[in-house]
């Protein structure tokens, strides 16, 4: 059942990757697209029925044996290649031009070890025990699982920079969050691969030299389906994060902006702007946010402060504090007409690209406080 429920998050992962790679398209996404759809295969091709049906179409014994692994091998190449342009940006050519000889000597190594094999016509579904005492295919498994836990440590490990790095940075921000939770999934993920790797390695190595370790059939089995629930939901995990992120950003935005966006729409109404309909609570939530930081900003251009508190907020250490607490004071607000010094004059000029919000942010609090 979880090697099921596996295979189905898997697909999932993989149809979200190809959507997201055709509608935009780039180096990485594509290497983790490929990542994806081939694991998705590999776990397909696991099963018996989808096994038999494909040894019957190539008519080759064992044969689902074979593209399954090579699937496998084909998916940690490209998830490895993928983690390593995120976390370096790009591959140099020597790294990509090394990765790449590695994966297909793997490749074809196996293929070679797999011909080389004495199959049976008839296979049974259990290609351990009909070829446990097979020296061609215990080099064959072994190097397969070798491989595996090559490129899955390496996985873990660029998972686990990546982890610090994305910390490091703004955790409020959609997209280190979104890529934060996505490779915890993988990096677990890989971890728990390289533990079925490990288990299958050892259990056929020790099968061909007459040990009976079985039980390892069963960790290779569980940790397998650990491993592809957690590296779907690290694959799937972003654009919903992303997502989530954002509605909780343009939420604490706004109902941090009301008190003060409150006020000063009271006290200047013509700058409220008729909000536009949507289905979308992200959507939503993000007009909210946006609408009061555009309507403080009018307000802040039309309410005029009186000389006296003005020259107070210049005078002050920090003007955006300054100006929350005065407008909590309304002897400081200039009479219609009269003269005064628009609130908006009272703050610094922002710098080239730099954002409102942490401005209007530090306004409301003040005023809150105040």
């Amino acid at each position: 059942m979880a090697l099921l429920l596996g295979t189905i998050v898997l697909w999932l992962a993989a149809l979200s990757r190809v959507i997201a790679s055709i509608r935009r398209p780039d180096s990485a996404r594509i290497s983790m697209t490929v990542a994806a759809v081939c694991i998705a295969l590999a776990f397909t091709t696991s099963y018996q029925l989808t096994g038999r049906s494909i040894d019957a179409v190539l008519r080759w014994p064992y044969a689902a044996e074979l593209i399954q692994h090579l699937l496998f091998a084909a998916a940690v190449y490209a998830t490895l290649r993928f983690l390593t342009v995120l976390r370096l940006g790009a591959l140099t050519p020597r790294a990509e031009r090394w990765q790449a000889a590695v994966f297909a000597v793997v490749c074809v190594t196996l293929i070679a070890l797999f011909a080389a094999i004495p199959m049976s016509d008839t296979p049974t579904p259990d290609f351990l025990t009909d070829y446990a005492t097979s020296l061609p295919a215990v080099g064959y498994r072994t190097l397969f699982y070798a491989y595996l836990v090559f490129c899955l440590v390496g996985i873990a490990l660029i998972c686990r920079r990546s982890l610090r790095a994305a910390l490091r940075g703004d955790r409020l921000k959609p997209q280190p969050a979104a890529t934060a939770v996505s490779v915890i999934g993988i990096g677990l993920g890989s971890a728990a691969a390289t533990v079925a790797a490990a288990a299958g390695a050892v259990t056929m190595i020790s099968t061909y030299a007459g040990m009976n370790l079985q039980w390892l059939a069963g960790v290779n089995l569980a940790a397998i389906s650990v491993a592809a629930i957690l590296a779907g939901l690290g694959i799937l995990a972003p654009y919903p994060v992303e997502v989530l992120v954002r509605w909780i950003l343009a939420r604490r935005t706004a109902a941090h902006l009301a008190g003060l966006w409150s006020a000063l729409t009271d006290a200047v109404p013509e700058v409220v702007l008729p909000l536009p309909s949507t289905r979308s609570l992200v959507a939503r939530a993000e007009l909210i946010s946006a609408r009061r930081r555009i309507e403080i900003a009018d307000a802040l251009h039309r309410i005029r402060i009186t000389p006296t508190a003005a020259a107070t907020i210049r005078s002050s250490a920090d003007p955006a504090v300054a100006l929350g607490h005065t407008l909590r004071d309304p002897t400081a607000w200039a009479q219609a007409g009269g003269t005064g010094v628009p609130a908006v004059d009272l703050l610094p000029e922002p710098t080239c690209g730099e954002s409102e919000l942490p401005r209007f942010w530090a306004i409301a609090d003040a005023y809150g406080r105040a």
